[in-house]
């Protein structure tokens, strides 16, 4: 008996491995934005905590006030370029989805004609053995009537 052989098989199957590669390299993206997320709520955090130290003390020199901020604006400063590389992330990361639902449409695609040329197959195979049965049929007629 034949074998059904899909003759687009390597096809599909690299897709499949670009839409694999593809999930890794989001999957790593996201790992990278929540630990940027993370770093900014820390470096918050330290600034809160920095300022709450300094108004609990009663007399403030005017040298550690400046001192305060400017480690204030370098935290801040910080913060901002961390918000920039999550905005960067997020760009690439709708980059990445877009080609995601493309490579998933086109694997798609090969399913369904995957699909197709399956129910064809069979067709033919169902075409080939009814001729078969046909003649077996025809040829024990002819061989009653001699």
């Amino acid at each position: 008996m034949a074998v059904f052989k899909f003759r687009y098989e390597a096809i599909k199957k690299t897709k499949e491995l670009q839409e694999e590669l593809l999930t890794t390299k989001l999957a790593a993206i996201e790992s990278q934005i929540s630990s940027l997320i993370q770093e900014i709520n820390n470096l918050n955090e330290q600034k809160i905590r920095l300022k709450n130290n300094l108004i609990s003390q009663k007399n403030i020199k005017a040298s550690d006030a400046q001192l305060f901020q400017k480690y204030e604006a370098d935290l801040n400063l910080k913060i901002k370029m961390l918000k920039n590389n999550i905005i960067d992330l997020e760009a690439d990361k709708k980059k990445i989805m877009k080609q995601l639902i493309e490579k998933s449409k086109e694997i798609k695609v090969f399913e369904t004609l995957k699909e197709n040329d399956k129910i064809e197959f069979f067709k033919h195979l169902d075409k080939i053995e009814q001729k078969f049965l046909d003649d077996l049929s025809n040829s024990k007629n002819s061989e009653l009537k001699i």
